[in-house]
């Protein structure tokens, strides 16, 4: 499986828009499936492929389409750089070789930084201590309007 992101249309031969047949057809079924009631937002379901180490939202407002995309295999790459493992100093620079033009970053729960791009609908999780640094564990893509 082809395992390059790319920003706004999906990762390898998964791409954003599909529908919960044709990633079966593409992938093969989930390990796992996770559904979530949002009341007004709808319901929204998420399959996990612990082999490819790839999870992927469906959202019911959007028809059952394919929405997120999140990736934590050191096999995933962007512009052809594998990311997972490395620090936000390493990440920074290559997001700025990729065209992100806005970069925001939130402390989130105890040991988790979060680094997101919005011109590229990207966002980087990042899990560490201050004594080992902080290393790039998920990258989630998501849909672009």
């Amino acid at each position: 499986m082809n395992k390059e992101i790319k920003p706004c249309e999906g990762v390898g031969d998964i791409k954003f828009g599909m529908t919960r047949d044709e990633l079966i057809k593409t992938i093969g079924e989930p390990d796992e499936v996770h559904e979530m009631d949002f009341d007004e937002e709808g319901k929204s379901e998420t399959w996990h492929y612990d082999y490819l180490e790839l999870s992927v939202s469906f959202e019911e407002n959007d028809d059952w389409k394919l929405t997120v995309i999140s990736v934590s295999s050191e096999e995933f790459t962007l512009n052809g750089d594998k990311l997972i493992g490395q620090d936000m100093d390493a990440i920074l620079s290559k997001l700025n070789d990729a065209g992100a033009t806005h970069i925001d970053l939130e402390e989130e729960d105890l040991g988790q930084e979060l680094v997101i791009v919005e011109n590229l609908n990207l966002n980087f999780w990042f899990e560490g201590s201050l004594s080992s640094g902080t290393k790039l564990n998920e990258i989630q893509l998501e849909v672009c309007d």
